[in-house]
């Protein structure tokens, strides 16, 4: 450690993000903490989602029509395992099938992979997207709810460095709890010892974190595309001609099964339905590299001839691309099954009470000093309560101030985002960008002019 940055000055840096950014980073930690087993408590809550799981192939044609049956005035965007980057479950969960209504409501339709058979179905909005999106971006868009989620990684980073430096004796007292000594000096030593256990999981949380921070910056600049690889060029209107007026879909089990001929060692998990002309039917899934998303593999089909366009492997990404997708697995646990994932949230919960306890220590002993000073001035005991709350505020240093004004900062942040979800509801179900309805036809008569047009691919 330089000479430089001395055991106070580490201390002084630890305390201070702590007390003033505390309660914001708790929230992010235990949101996420919940995010990780979100889809399991929507299988404990929601019958629909059980199935018994099968040696046999998923029946994807089967659950398009199936679902097209329930939902006819519906568009189907995407099908798949009840599995996404950011969730992974075992086979005892029913596939989803999500659908755009054309109220412009996202639902998912809970469906027997095996059989096609429709379990039941929800708004998009259940527990697993509830603690993703507060947890992603406090349903914030407008205030820039990402960036400051994702910019805290830098703290919590931080934050665990200046701990692990200042606290020479953790090895010494690992084990120490001490419970019948007064509740500072439980949460003291919680604190100390929680925050040494969950050291490596923390690191791994804070750079995945800041990984997240540098993806959003990219976003905002308009220069995402590095992190990814392109996608085959778009059909052509000329080429689209080529199959009728109207043509149509094929049988989905036919894209299955193209694009695991073309890659024998991809699992399906997904398969996605073009949402505008021009756009490729695309499977994607696992080549039994857990640490990757999906998305890292995938197969590009034409959507009227089932002709295999593109592979994609993970094991082709460049650097930036691999490194894109394997951050969500180590972030959310998802790499190792339900075992991983109990145990992700157990570090996580252990953290959470780790940042809560700490804002404790420091609120408890910087109050106590400030009240324990001015009870010995002798205007302060002829005062009311609120007169000796401001005399206490005025003699407090400008650390503790900060602190009082960040924890009020923070409520009104968390407030207002909450408010503006009760009023203007949740952005992620809004409707579909004007690009995806494709005009059919275009007449006029007399001084009108009208146009036919719907939701692609469309069906007459």
């Amino acid at each position: 450690m330089p000479k430089m940055i001395s055991k106070k000055t580490l201390f002084n840096i630890h305390g201070w993000m702590g007390i003033n950014l505390g309660m914001l980073l708790f929230v992010i930690c235990f949101s996420g903490t919940f995010a990780t087993l979100s889809n399991e408590i929507d299988w404990l809550l929601d019958s629909g989602l059980r199935i018994e799981p099968k040696d046999a192939p998923f029946d994807w044609e089967a659950m398009y029509q199936n679902v097209k049956k329930v939902f006819p005035d519906s568009r189907i965007t995407s099908l798949g395992e009840q599995k996404n980057p950011f969730t992974e479950v075992g086979d005892y969960f029913a596939a989803t099938v999500f659908v755009r209504t054309p109220q412009g409501q996202t639902r998912k339709v809970h469906v027997n992979p095996y059989t096609g058979e429709i379990l039941g179905h929800n708004s998009f909005f259940d527990v697993q997207r509830f603690f993703r999106n507060y947890h992603s971006f406090f349903f914030d868009r407008k205030l820039g709810g990402t960036l400051i989620v994702t910019f805290f990684s830098f703290f919590l980073l931080l934050s665990a460095l200046t701990g692990f430096l200042f606290y020479k004796s953790w090895l010494k007292n690992l084990f120490q709890l001490r419970w019948k000594k007064g509740l500072k000096t439980f949460f003291t030593d919680a604190h100390r010892q929680f925050g040494i256990w969950a050291m490596l999981f923390t690191l791994i949380i804070a750079l995945t974190g800041v990984f997240y921070f540098a993806e959003d910056i990219l976003g905002i600049s308009g220069k995402f595309k590095v992190l990814v690889p392109d996608p085959p060029k778009k059909l052509t209107q000329l080429e689209i001609a080529g199959f009728g007026d109207n043509p149509a879909l094929l049988s989905l089990n036919t894209y299955a099964k193209n694009a695991v001929k073309a890659f024998p060692d991809l699992r399906v998990e997904q398969i996605r339905i073009p949402s505008k002309p021009g756009d490729y039917v695309y499977v994607d899934g696992q080549d039994g590299n857990p640490f990757t998303r999906d998305r890292a593999n995938k197969v590009y089909l034409h959507p009227f001839s089932g002709e295999v366009v593109k592979i994609q492997k993970a094991e082709d990404l460049n650097t930036i691309e691999l490194i894109t997708d394997i951050v969500d697995p180590p972030h959310f646990g998802t790499f190792g099954g339900l075992t991983i994932k109990i145990i992700w949230f157990f570090f996580g919960l252990i953290l959470s009470f780790s940042i809560l306890a700490g804002t404790y220590i420091w609120y408890k002993k910087r109050a106590q000093r400030l009240i324990t000073k001015s009870e010995r001035m002798e205007s302060f005991q002829k005062k009311g309560g609120l007169a000796q709350l401001w005399i206490i505020f005025k003699s407090t240093p400008k650390t503790i101030k900060g602190a009082f004004v960040s924890t009020v900062l923070t409520l009104l942040y968390l407030t207002l985002t909450g408010v503006d979800i009760i009023s203007d509801g949740i952005k992620s179900l809004g409707p579909f960008p004007k690009e995806k309805i494709q005009t059919i036809q275009r007449d006029t008569l007399g001084p009108w002019a009208f146009a036919i047009a719907c939701e692609y691919p469309c069906t007459l």
